[in-house]
C-alpha cells in the first residue's frame, strides 16, 4: 500500500519503509527511492512520470480527536472503518532494535560476551563467548551497560562494526543486524489474521486506532468522515490496535526530504 501526495506540482508516494525493498515497480513503471526515515518507518518514492491526483500536502491541517471516525481504503477497492483510539504517545523500541544475537554478562566491565545465539548474525560472524567488546561503530564500549545502550540505537538492516578482544588478538567485524526472532505465545489474543507487523514500535508521537489491518496493508491513507486526509497507517500493533502517523507528521517528512528531489 502507498499514499500519493501532491506538492508544488510534483507527486510522490509515501509508504511503510520496512515493507519496501531495494527495487520497486508500479505496473510497468519503476519507482525511485528518494529517502527512508528509520524513526518513522516512512519511505518517499517518485516516478519519472507525474501521477494523476494525489492528496495536496498543503491542505492537511485539520483537527483530529479521540473518537474520530476513520476510513482506510484498501487495494482491493474495499474500505475498512474504525475510530481514533488515542495518542499521541511514544512507543519505546522494544521489538524493533537491531538484533546481533550476542549478549554480554550483566555488569561486566569490559563487556564480556557470555551467550551467542545459534544462527544469529553474531554466530555467523564467529563472535564467541568470552570475547571482550571494546568498540561498537567506532565508539568505545566500557561495560555491558554501554553495550546495551549502543545496541538500543540500532535498527534491523544496519551494519554494525564491532571490535572485540580475544585473548591477545583484536578482531573487527562488520555485521548486518536483523530483526529479533519472534517469540510465539499461545494466548488467544496473539492469534489473529495476518498477525502483528515486524516493525511495530520505536515511534514517537504515534496515534492508535482500531482499524483491522493486516501488516502488508500498512502504508495507505486514512480519512475522516468529512473526507479529510488524517495520516498513514504505519503498523499493526496488536489484535485491537493499528498505528497511525498523523498528516502533519507525513507533511514534515516530505518537506524535510523535498530538497533532495529537486
Amino acid at each position: 500500500m502507498g499514499t500519493v501526495l501532491s506538492y508544488k506540482g510534483q507527486t510522490f508516494i509515501v509508504s511503510k519503509s520496512s515493507l519496501v525493498g531495494g527495487s520497486v515497480t508500479m505496473g510497468n513503471a519503476t519507482l525511485n527511492i528518494i529517502a527512508r526515515d528509520p524513526n518513522t518507518d516512512l519511505v518517499l518514492l517518485r516516478t519519472a512520470a507525474k501521477l494523476k491526483g494525489g492528496i495536496k500536502l498543503d491542505e492537511t491541517d485539520h483537527s483530529l480527536h479521540t473518537g474520530s471516525f476513520l476510513f482506510a481504503p484498501l487495494a482491493d477497492t474495499s474500505t475498512i472503518s474504525g475510530i481514533l483510539s488515542g495518542g499521541p504517545i511514544d512507543l519505546p523500541k522494544t521489538y524493533s532494535a537491531g538484533f546481533l544475537g550476542a549478549t554480554p554478562m550483566h555488569n561486566s566491565s569490559p563487556a564480556k560476551i557470555f551467550f551467542v545465539r545459534a544462527g544469529s548474525p553474531a554466530a555467523l560472524s564467529e563472535i564467541k563467548t568470552g570475547d571482550l567488546v571494546t568498540q561498537l561503530n567506532g565508539q568505545p564500549i566500557a561495560d555491558a551497560g554501554a553495550f546495551t545502550d549502543a545496541m538500543s540505537k540500532t535498527w534491523p538492516g544496519d551494519t554494525l562494526k564491532i571490535k572485540v578482544k580475544r585473548e591477545a588478538e583484536e578482531i573487527e567485524k562488520a555485521i548486518i543486524l536483523t530483526y529479533s526472532p519472534e517469540i510465539v505465545h499461545d494466548h488467544p489474543a496473539e492469534h489473529f489474521a495476518g498477525g502483528k507487523s515486524r516493525r511495530r514500535d520505536g515511534f514517537k508521537q504515534i496515534y492508535t486506532t482500531d482499524l483491522v489491518l493486516r501488516p502488508e496493508q500498512c502504508g495507505g491513507p486514512v480519512f475522516d468522515a468529512q473526507h479529510n486526509f488524517c495520516g498513514i497507517t504505519i503498523a499493526r500493533y496488536s489484535r485491537v490496535n493499528s498505528l497511525l502517523i498523523k498528516a502533519d507528521g507525513i507533511r514534515q517528512f516530505v518537506l524535510e526530504m523535498y530538497d533532495s528531489v529537486q
